[in-house]
């Protein structure tokens, strides 16, 4: 299938969003003993 640009934009988006969602709590449940909180500098957009 082609994708159109519109379409791109609005997966890679989604998957932005996606990620952005469910990667903070993957690192919760690991554990917050065994990692250091991220530094402001890493939440650059």
């Amino acid at each position: 299938m082609a994708y159109s640009t519109v379409q791109r934009v609005a997966l890679a988006s989604g998957l932005v969003l996606a990620l952005s969602l469910l990667l903070p709590k993957a690192f919760l449940s690991r554990g917050k003993r065994q990692e250091p909180p991220p530094t402001p500098e890493e939440h650059r957009l």
